[in-house]
């Protein structure tokens, strides 16, 4: 069920993502301030609605043990660069500040499946976004321990509420706080996020305080028999 009507609904959804980016970035004429805000917002939801699609897919394939990795030889400084220029939006909106603190040294490429190290990223940088509070602060570490890359979010944000801290990988969970910051996400992100880490051969793992904010961090091997 859920990968036919993923395949019904992709088409449309996608399209409606195009015309409005066409309108969105001019190619149609310009636009009023307010005409482009509401635009830009429907383009979001229209984004989020497609993500949410796929997310239900893959964790579906997880389930299925249908997921498959394609290996390649990529750069987790390059993944991070291109997750936060996508990013930049939603981090202006809420008037983000984003500091990365970026390796001492240049870090070695990894073994990797490209798409899916993104999808991690991306999954926990929008988690800070979200869950961050308006002109909030966001930090990013990139660093090199033995045979292993790390990647470390920290955010001042809502925090996870201690009793519920061991539940949050669950498939569908979601904290009792966090429907006020997102009240219509789908709690999949770090389902399938540990579930992508962890079939690299690595590790994902957070801290969290709340109303102080939360720390997630992952590690890849630098050198994966994937």
């Amino acid at each position: 069920f859920i990968n036919v009507i993923s395949h019904q609904l992709r088409t449309p959804l996608t399209s409606i993502s195009w015309n409005l980016e066409s309108l969105v970035s001019g190619d149609l004429g310009d636009l009023e301030p307010q005409q482009l805000e509401f635009l830009r917002a429907t383009k979001k939801a229209s984004s989020d609605i497609i993500d949410r699609i796929a997310d239900m897919v893959t964790a579906l394939d997880i389930e299925e043990d249908k997921l498959r990795l394609t290996p390649e030889e990529v750069s987790v400084e390059s993944l991070w660069a291109a997750v936060r220029s996508g990013l930049d939006d939603q981090i202006k909106v809420k008037r983000l500040q984003v500091t990365y603190n970026a390796p001492k040294s240049s870090l070695p490429n990894i073994t990797a499946d490209r798409e899916k190290v993104t999808d991690v990223i991306n999954h926990l940088v929008k988690n800070s976004i979200i869950f961050s509070h308006e002109e909030g602060k966001i930090v990013v570490d990139l660093s090199k321990s033995k045979s292993m890359i790390k990647f470390e979010i920290e955010d001042y944000g809502i925090g996870i509420p201690k009793g519920e801290q061991g539940r949050i990988f669950e498939k569908f969970y979601r904290g009792s706080n966090a429907f006020g910051a997102a009240p219509d996400h789908s709690g999949l992100g770090l389902f399938i996020a540990k579930h992508f880490v962890e079939s690299h051969g690595g590790e994902l793992g957070y801290s969290s305080k709340e109303g102080k904010g939360t720390t997630f961090w992952f590690t890849l091997p630098i050198h994966s028999k994937i």
